[in-house]
């Protein structure tokens, strides 16, 4: 295909701004991202929360993989991915807070 040489320039000159305009994008993206990464390490835990994660660093996975076990409720059709406490009366081996704690 052949253009002259002003159609030429103005289809660079249209594609360089699309790449300067997608790495800015990207760049405030990133800066964001870190920005948000580091206001979670300020935030402020209580001290009972923080002597919990000091003395258990793993308790999210240790739950996490207990309730997995004992099938919680809407886990299975949930797109989250997140495990909710179920309503059914009818199960035995019920995940409570309080076999939670056992557990634990």
């Amino acid at each position: 295909i052949s253009c002259d040489i002003q159609t030429c320039l103005a289809l660079s000159d249209n594609l360089l701004m699309k790449k300067r305009a997608a790495v800015k994008h990207r760049a405030r993206r990133l800066k964001v991202k870190m920005m948000v990464a580091e206001r979670s390490l300020c935030r402020k835990v209580s001290e009972r929360v923080s002597k919990i994660i000091l003395d258990c660093p793993d308790i999210g996975t240790v739950i996490e993989k207990f309730v997995e076990e004992h099938s919680v409720g809407a886990d299975a059709w949930r797109r989250t991915g997140m495990l909710t406490f179920d309503g059914n009366t009818k199960l035995k081996s019920k995940v409570t807070y309080k076999a939670i704690q056992d557990h634990l």
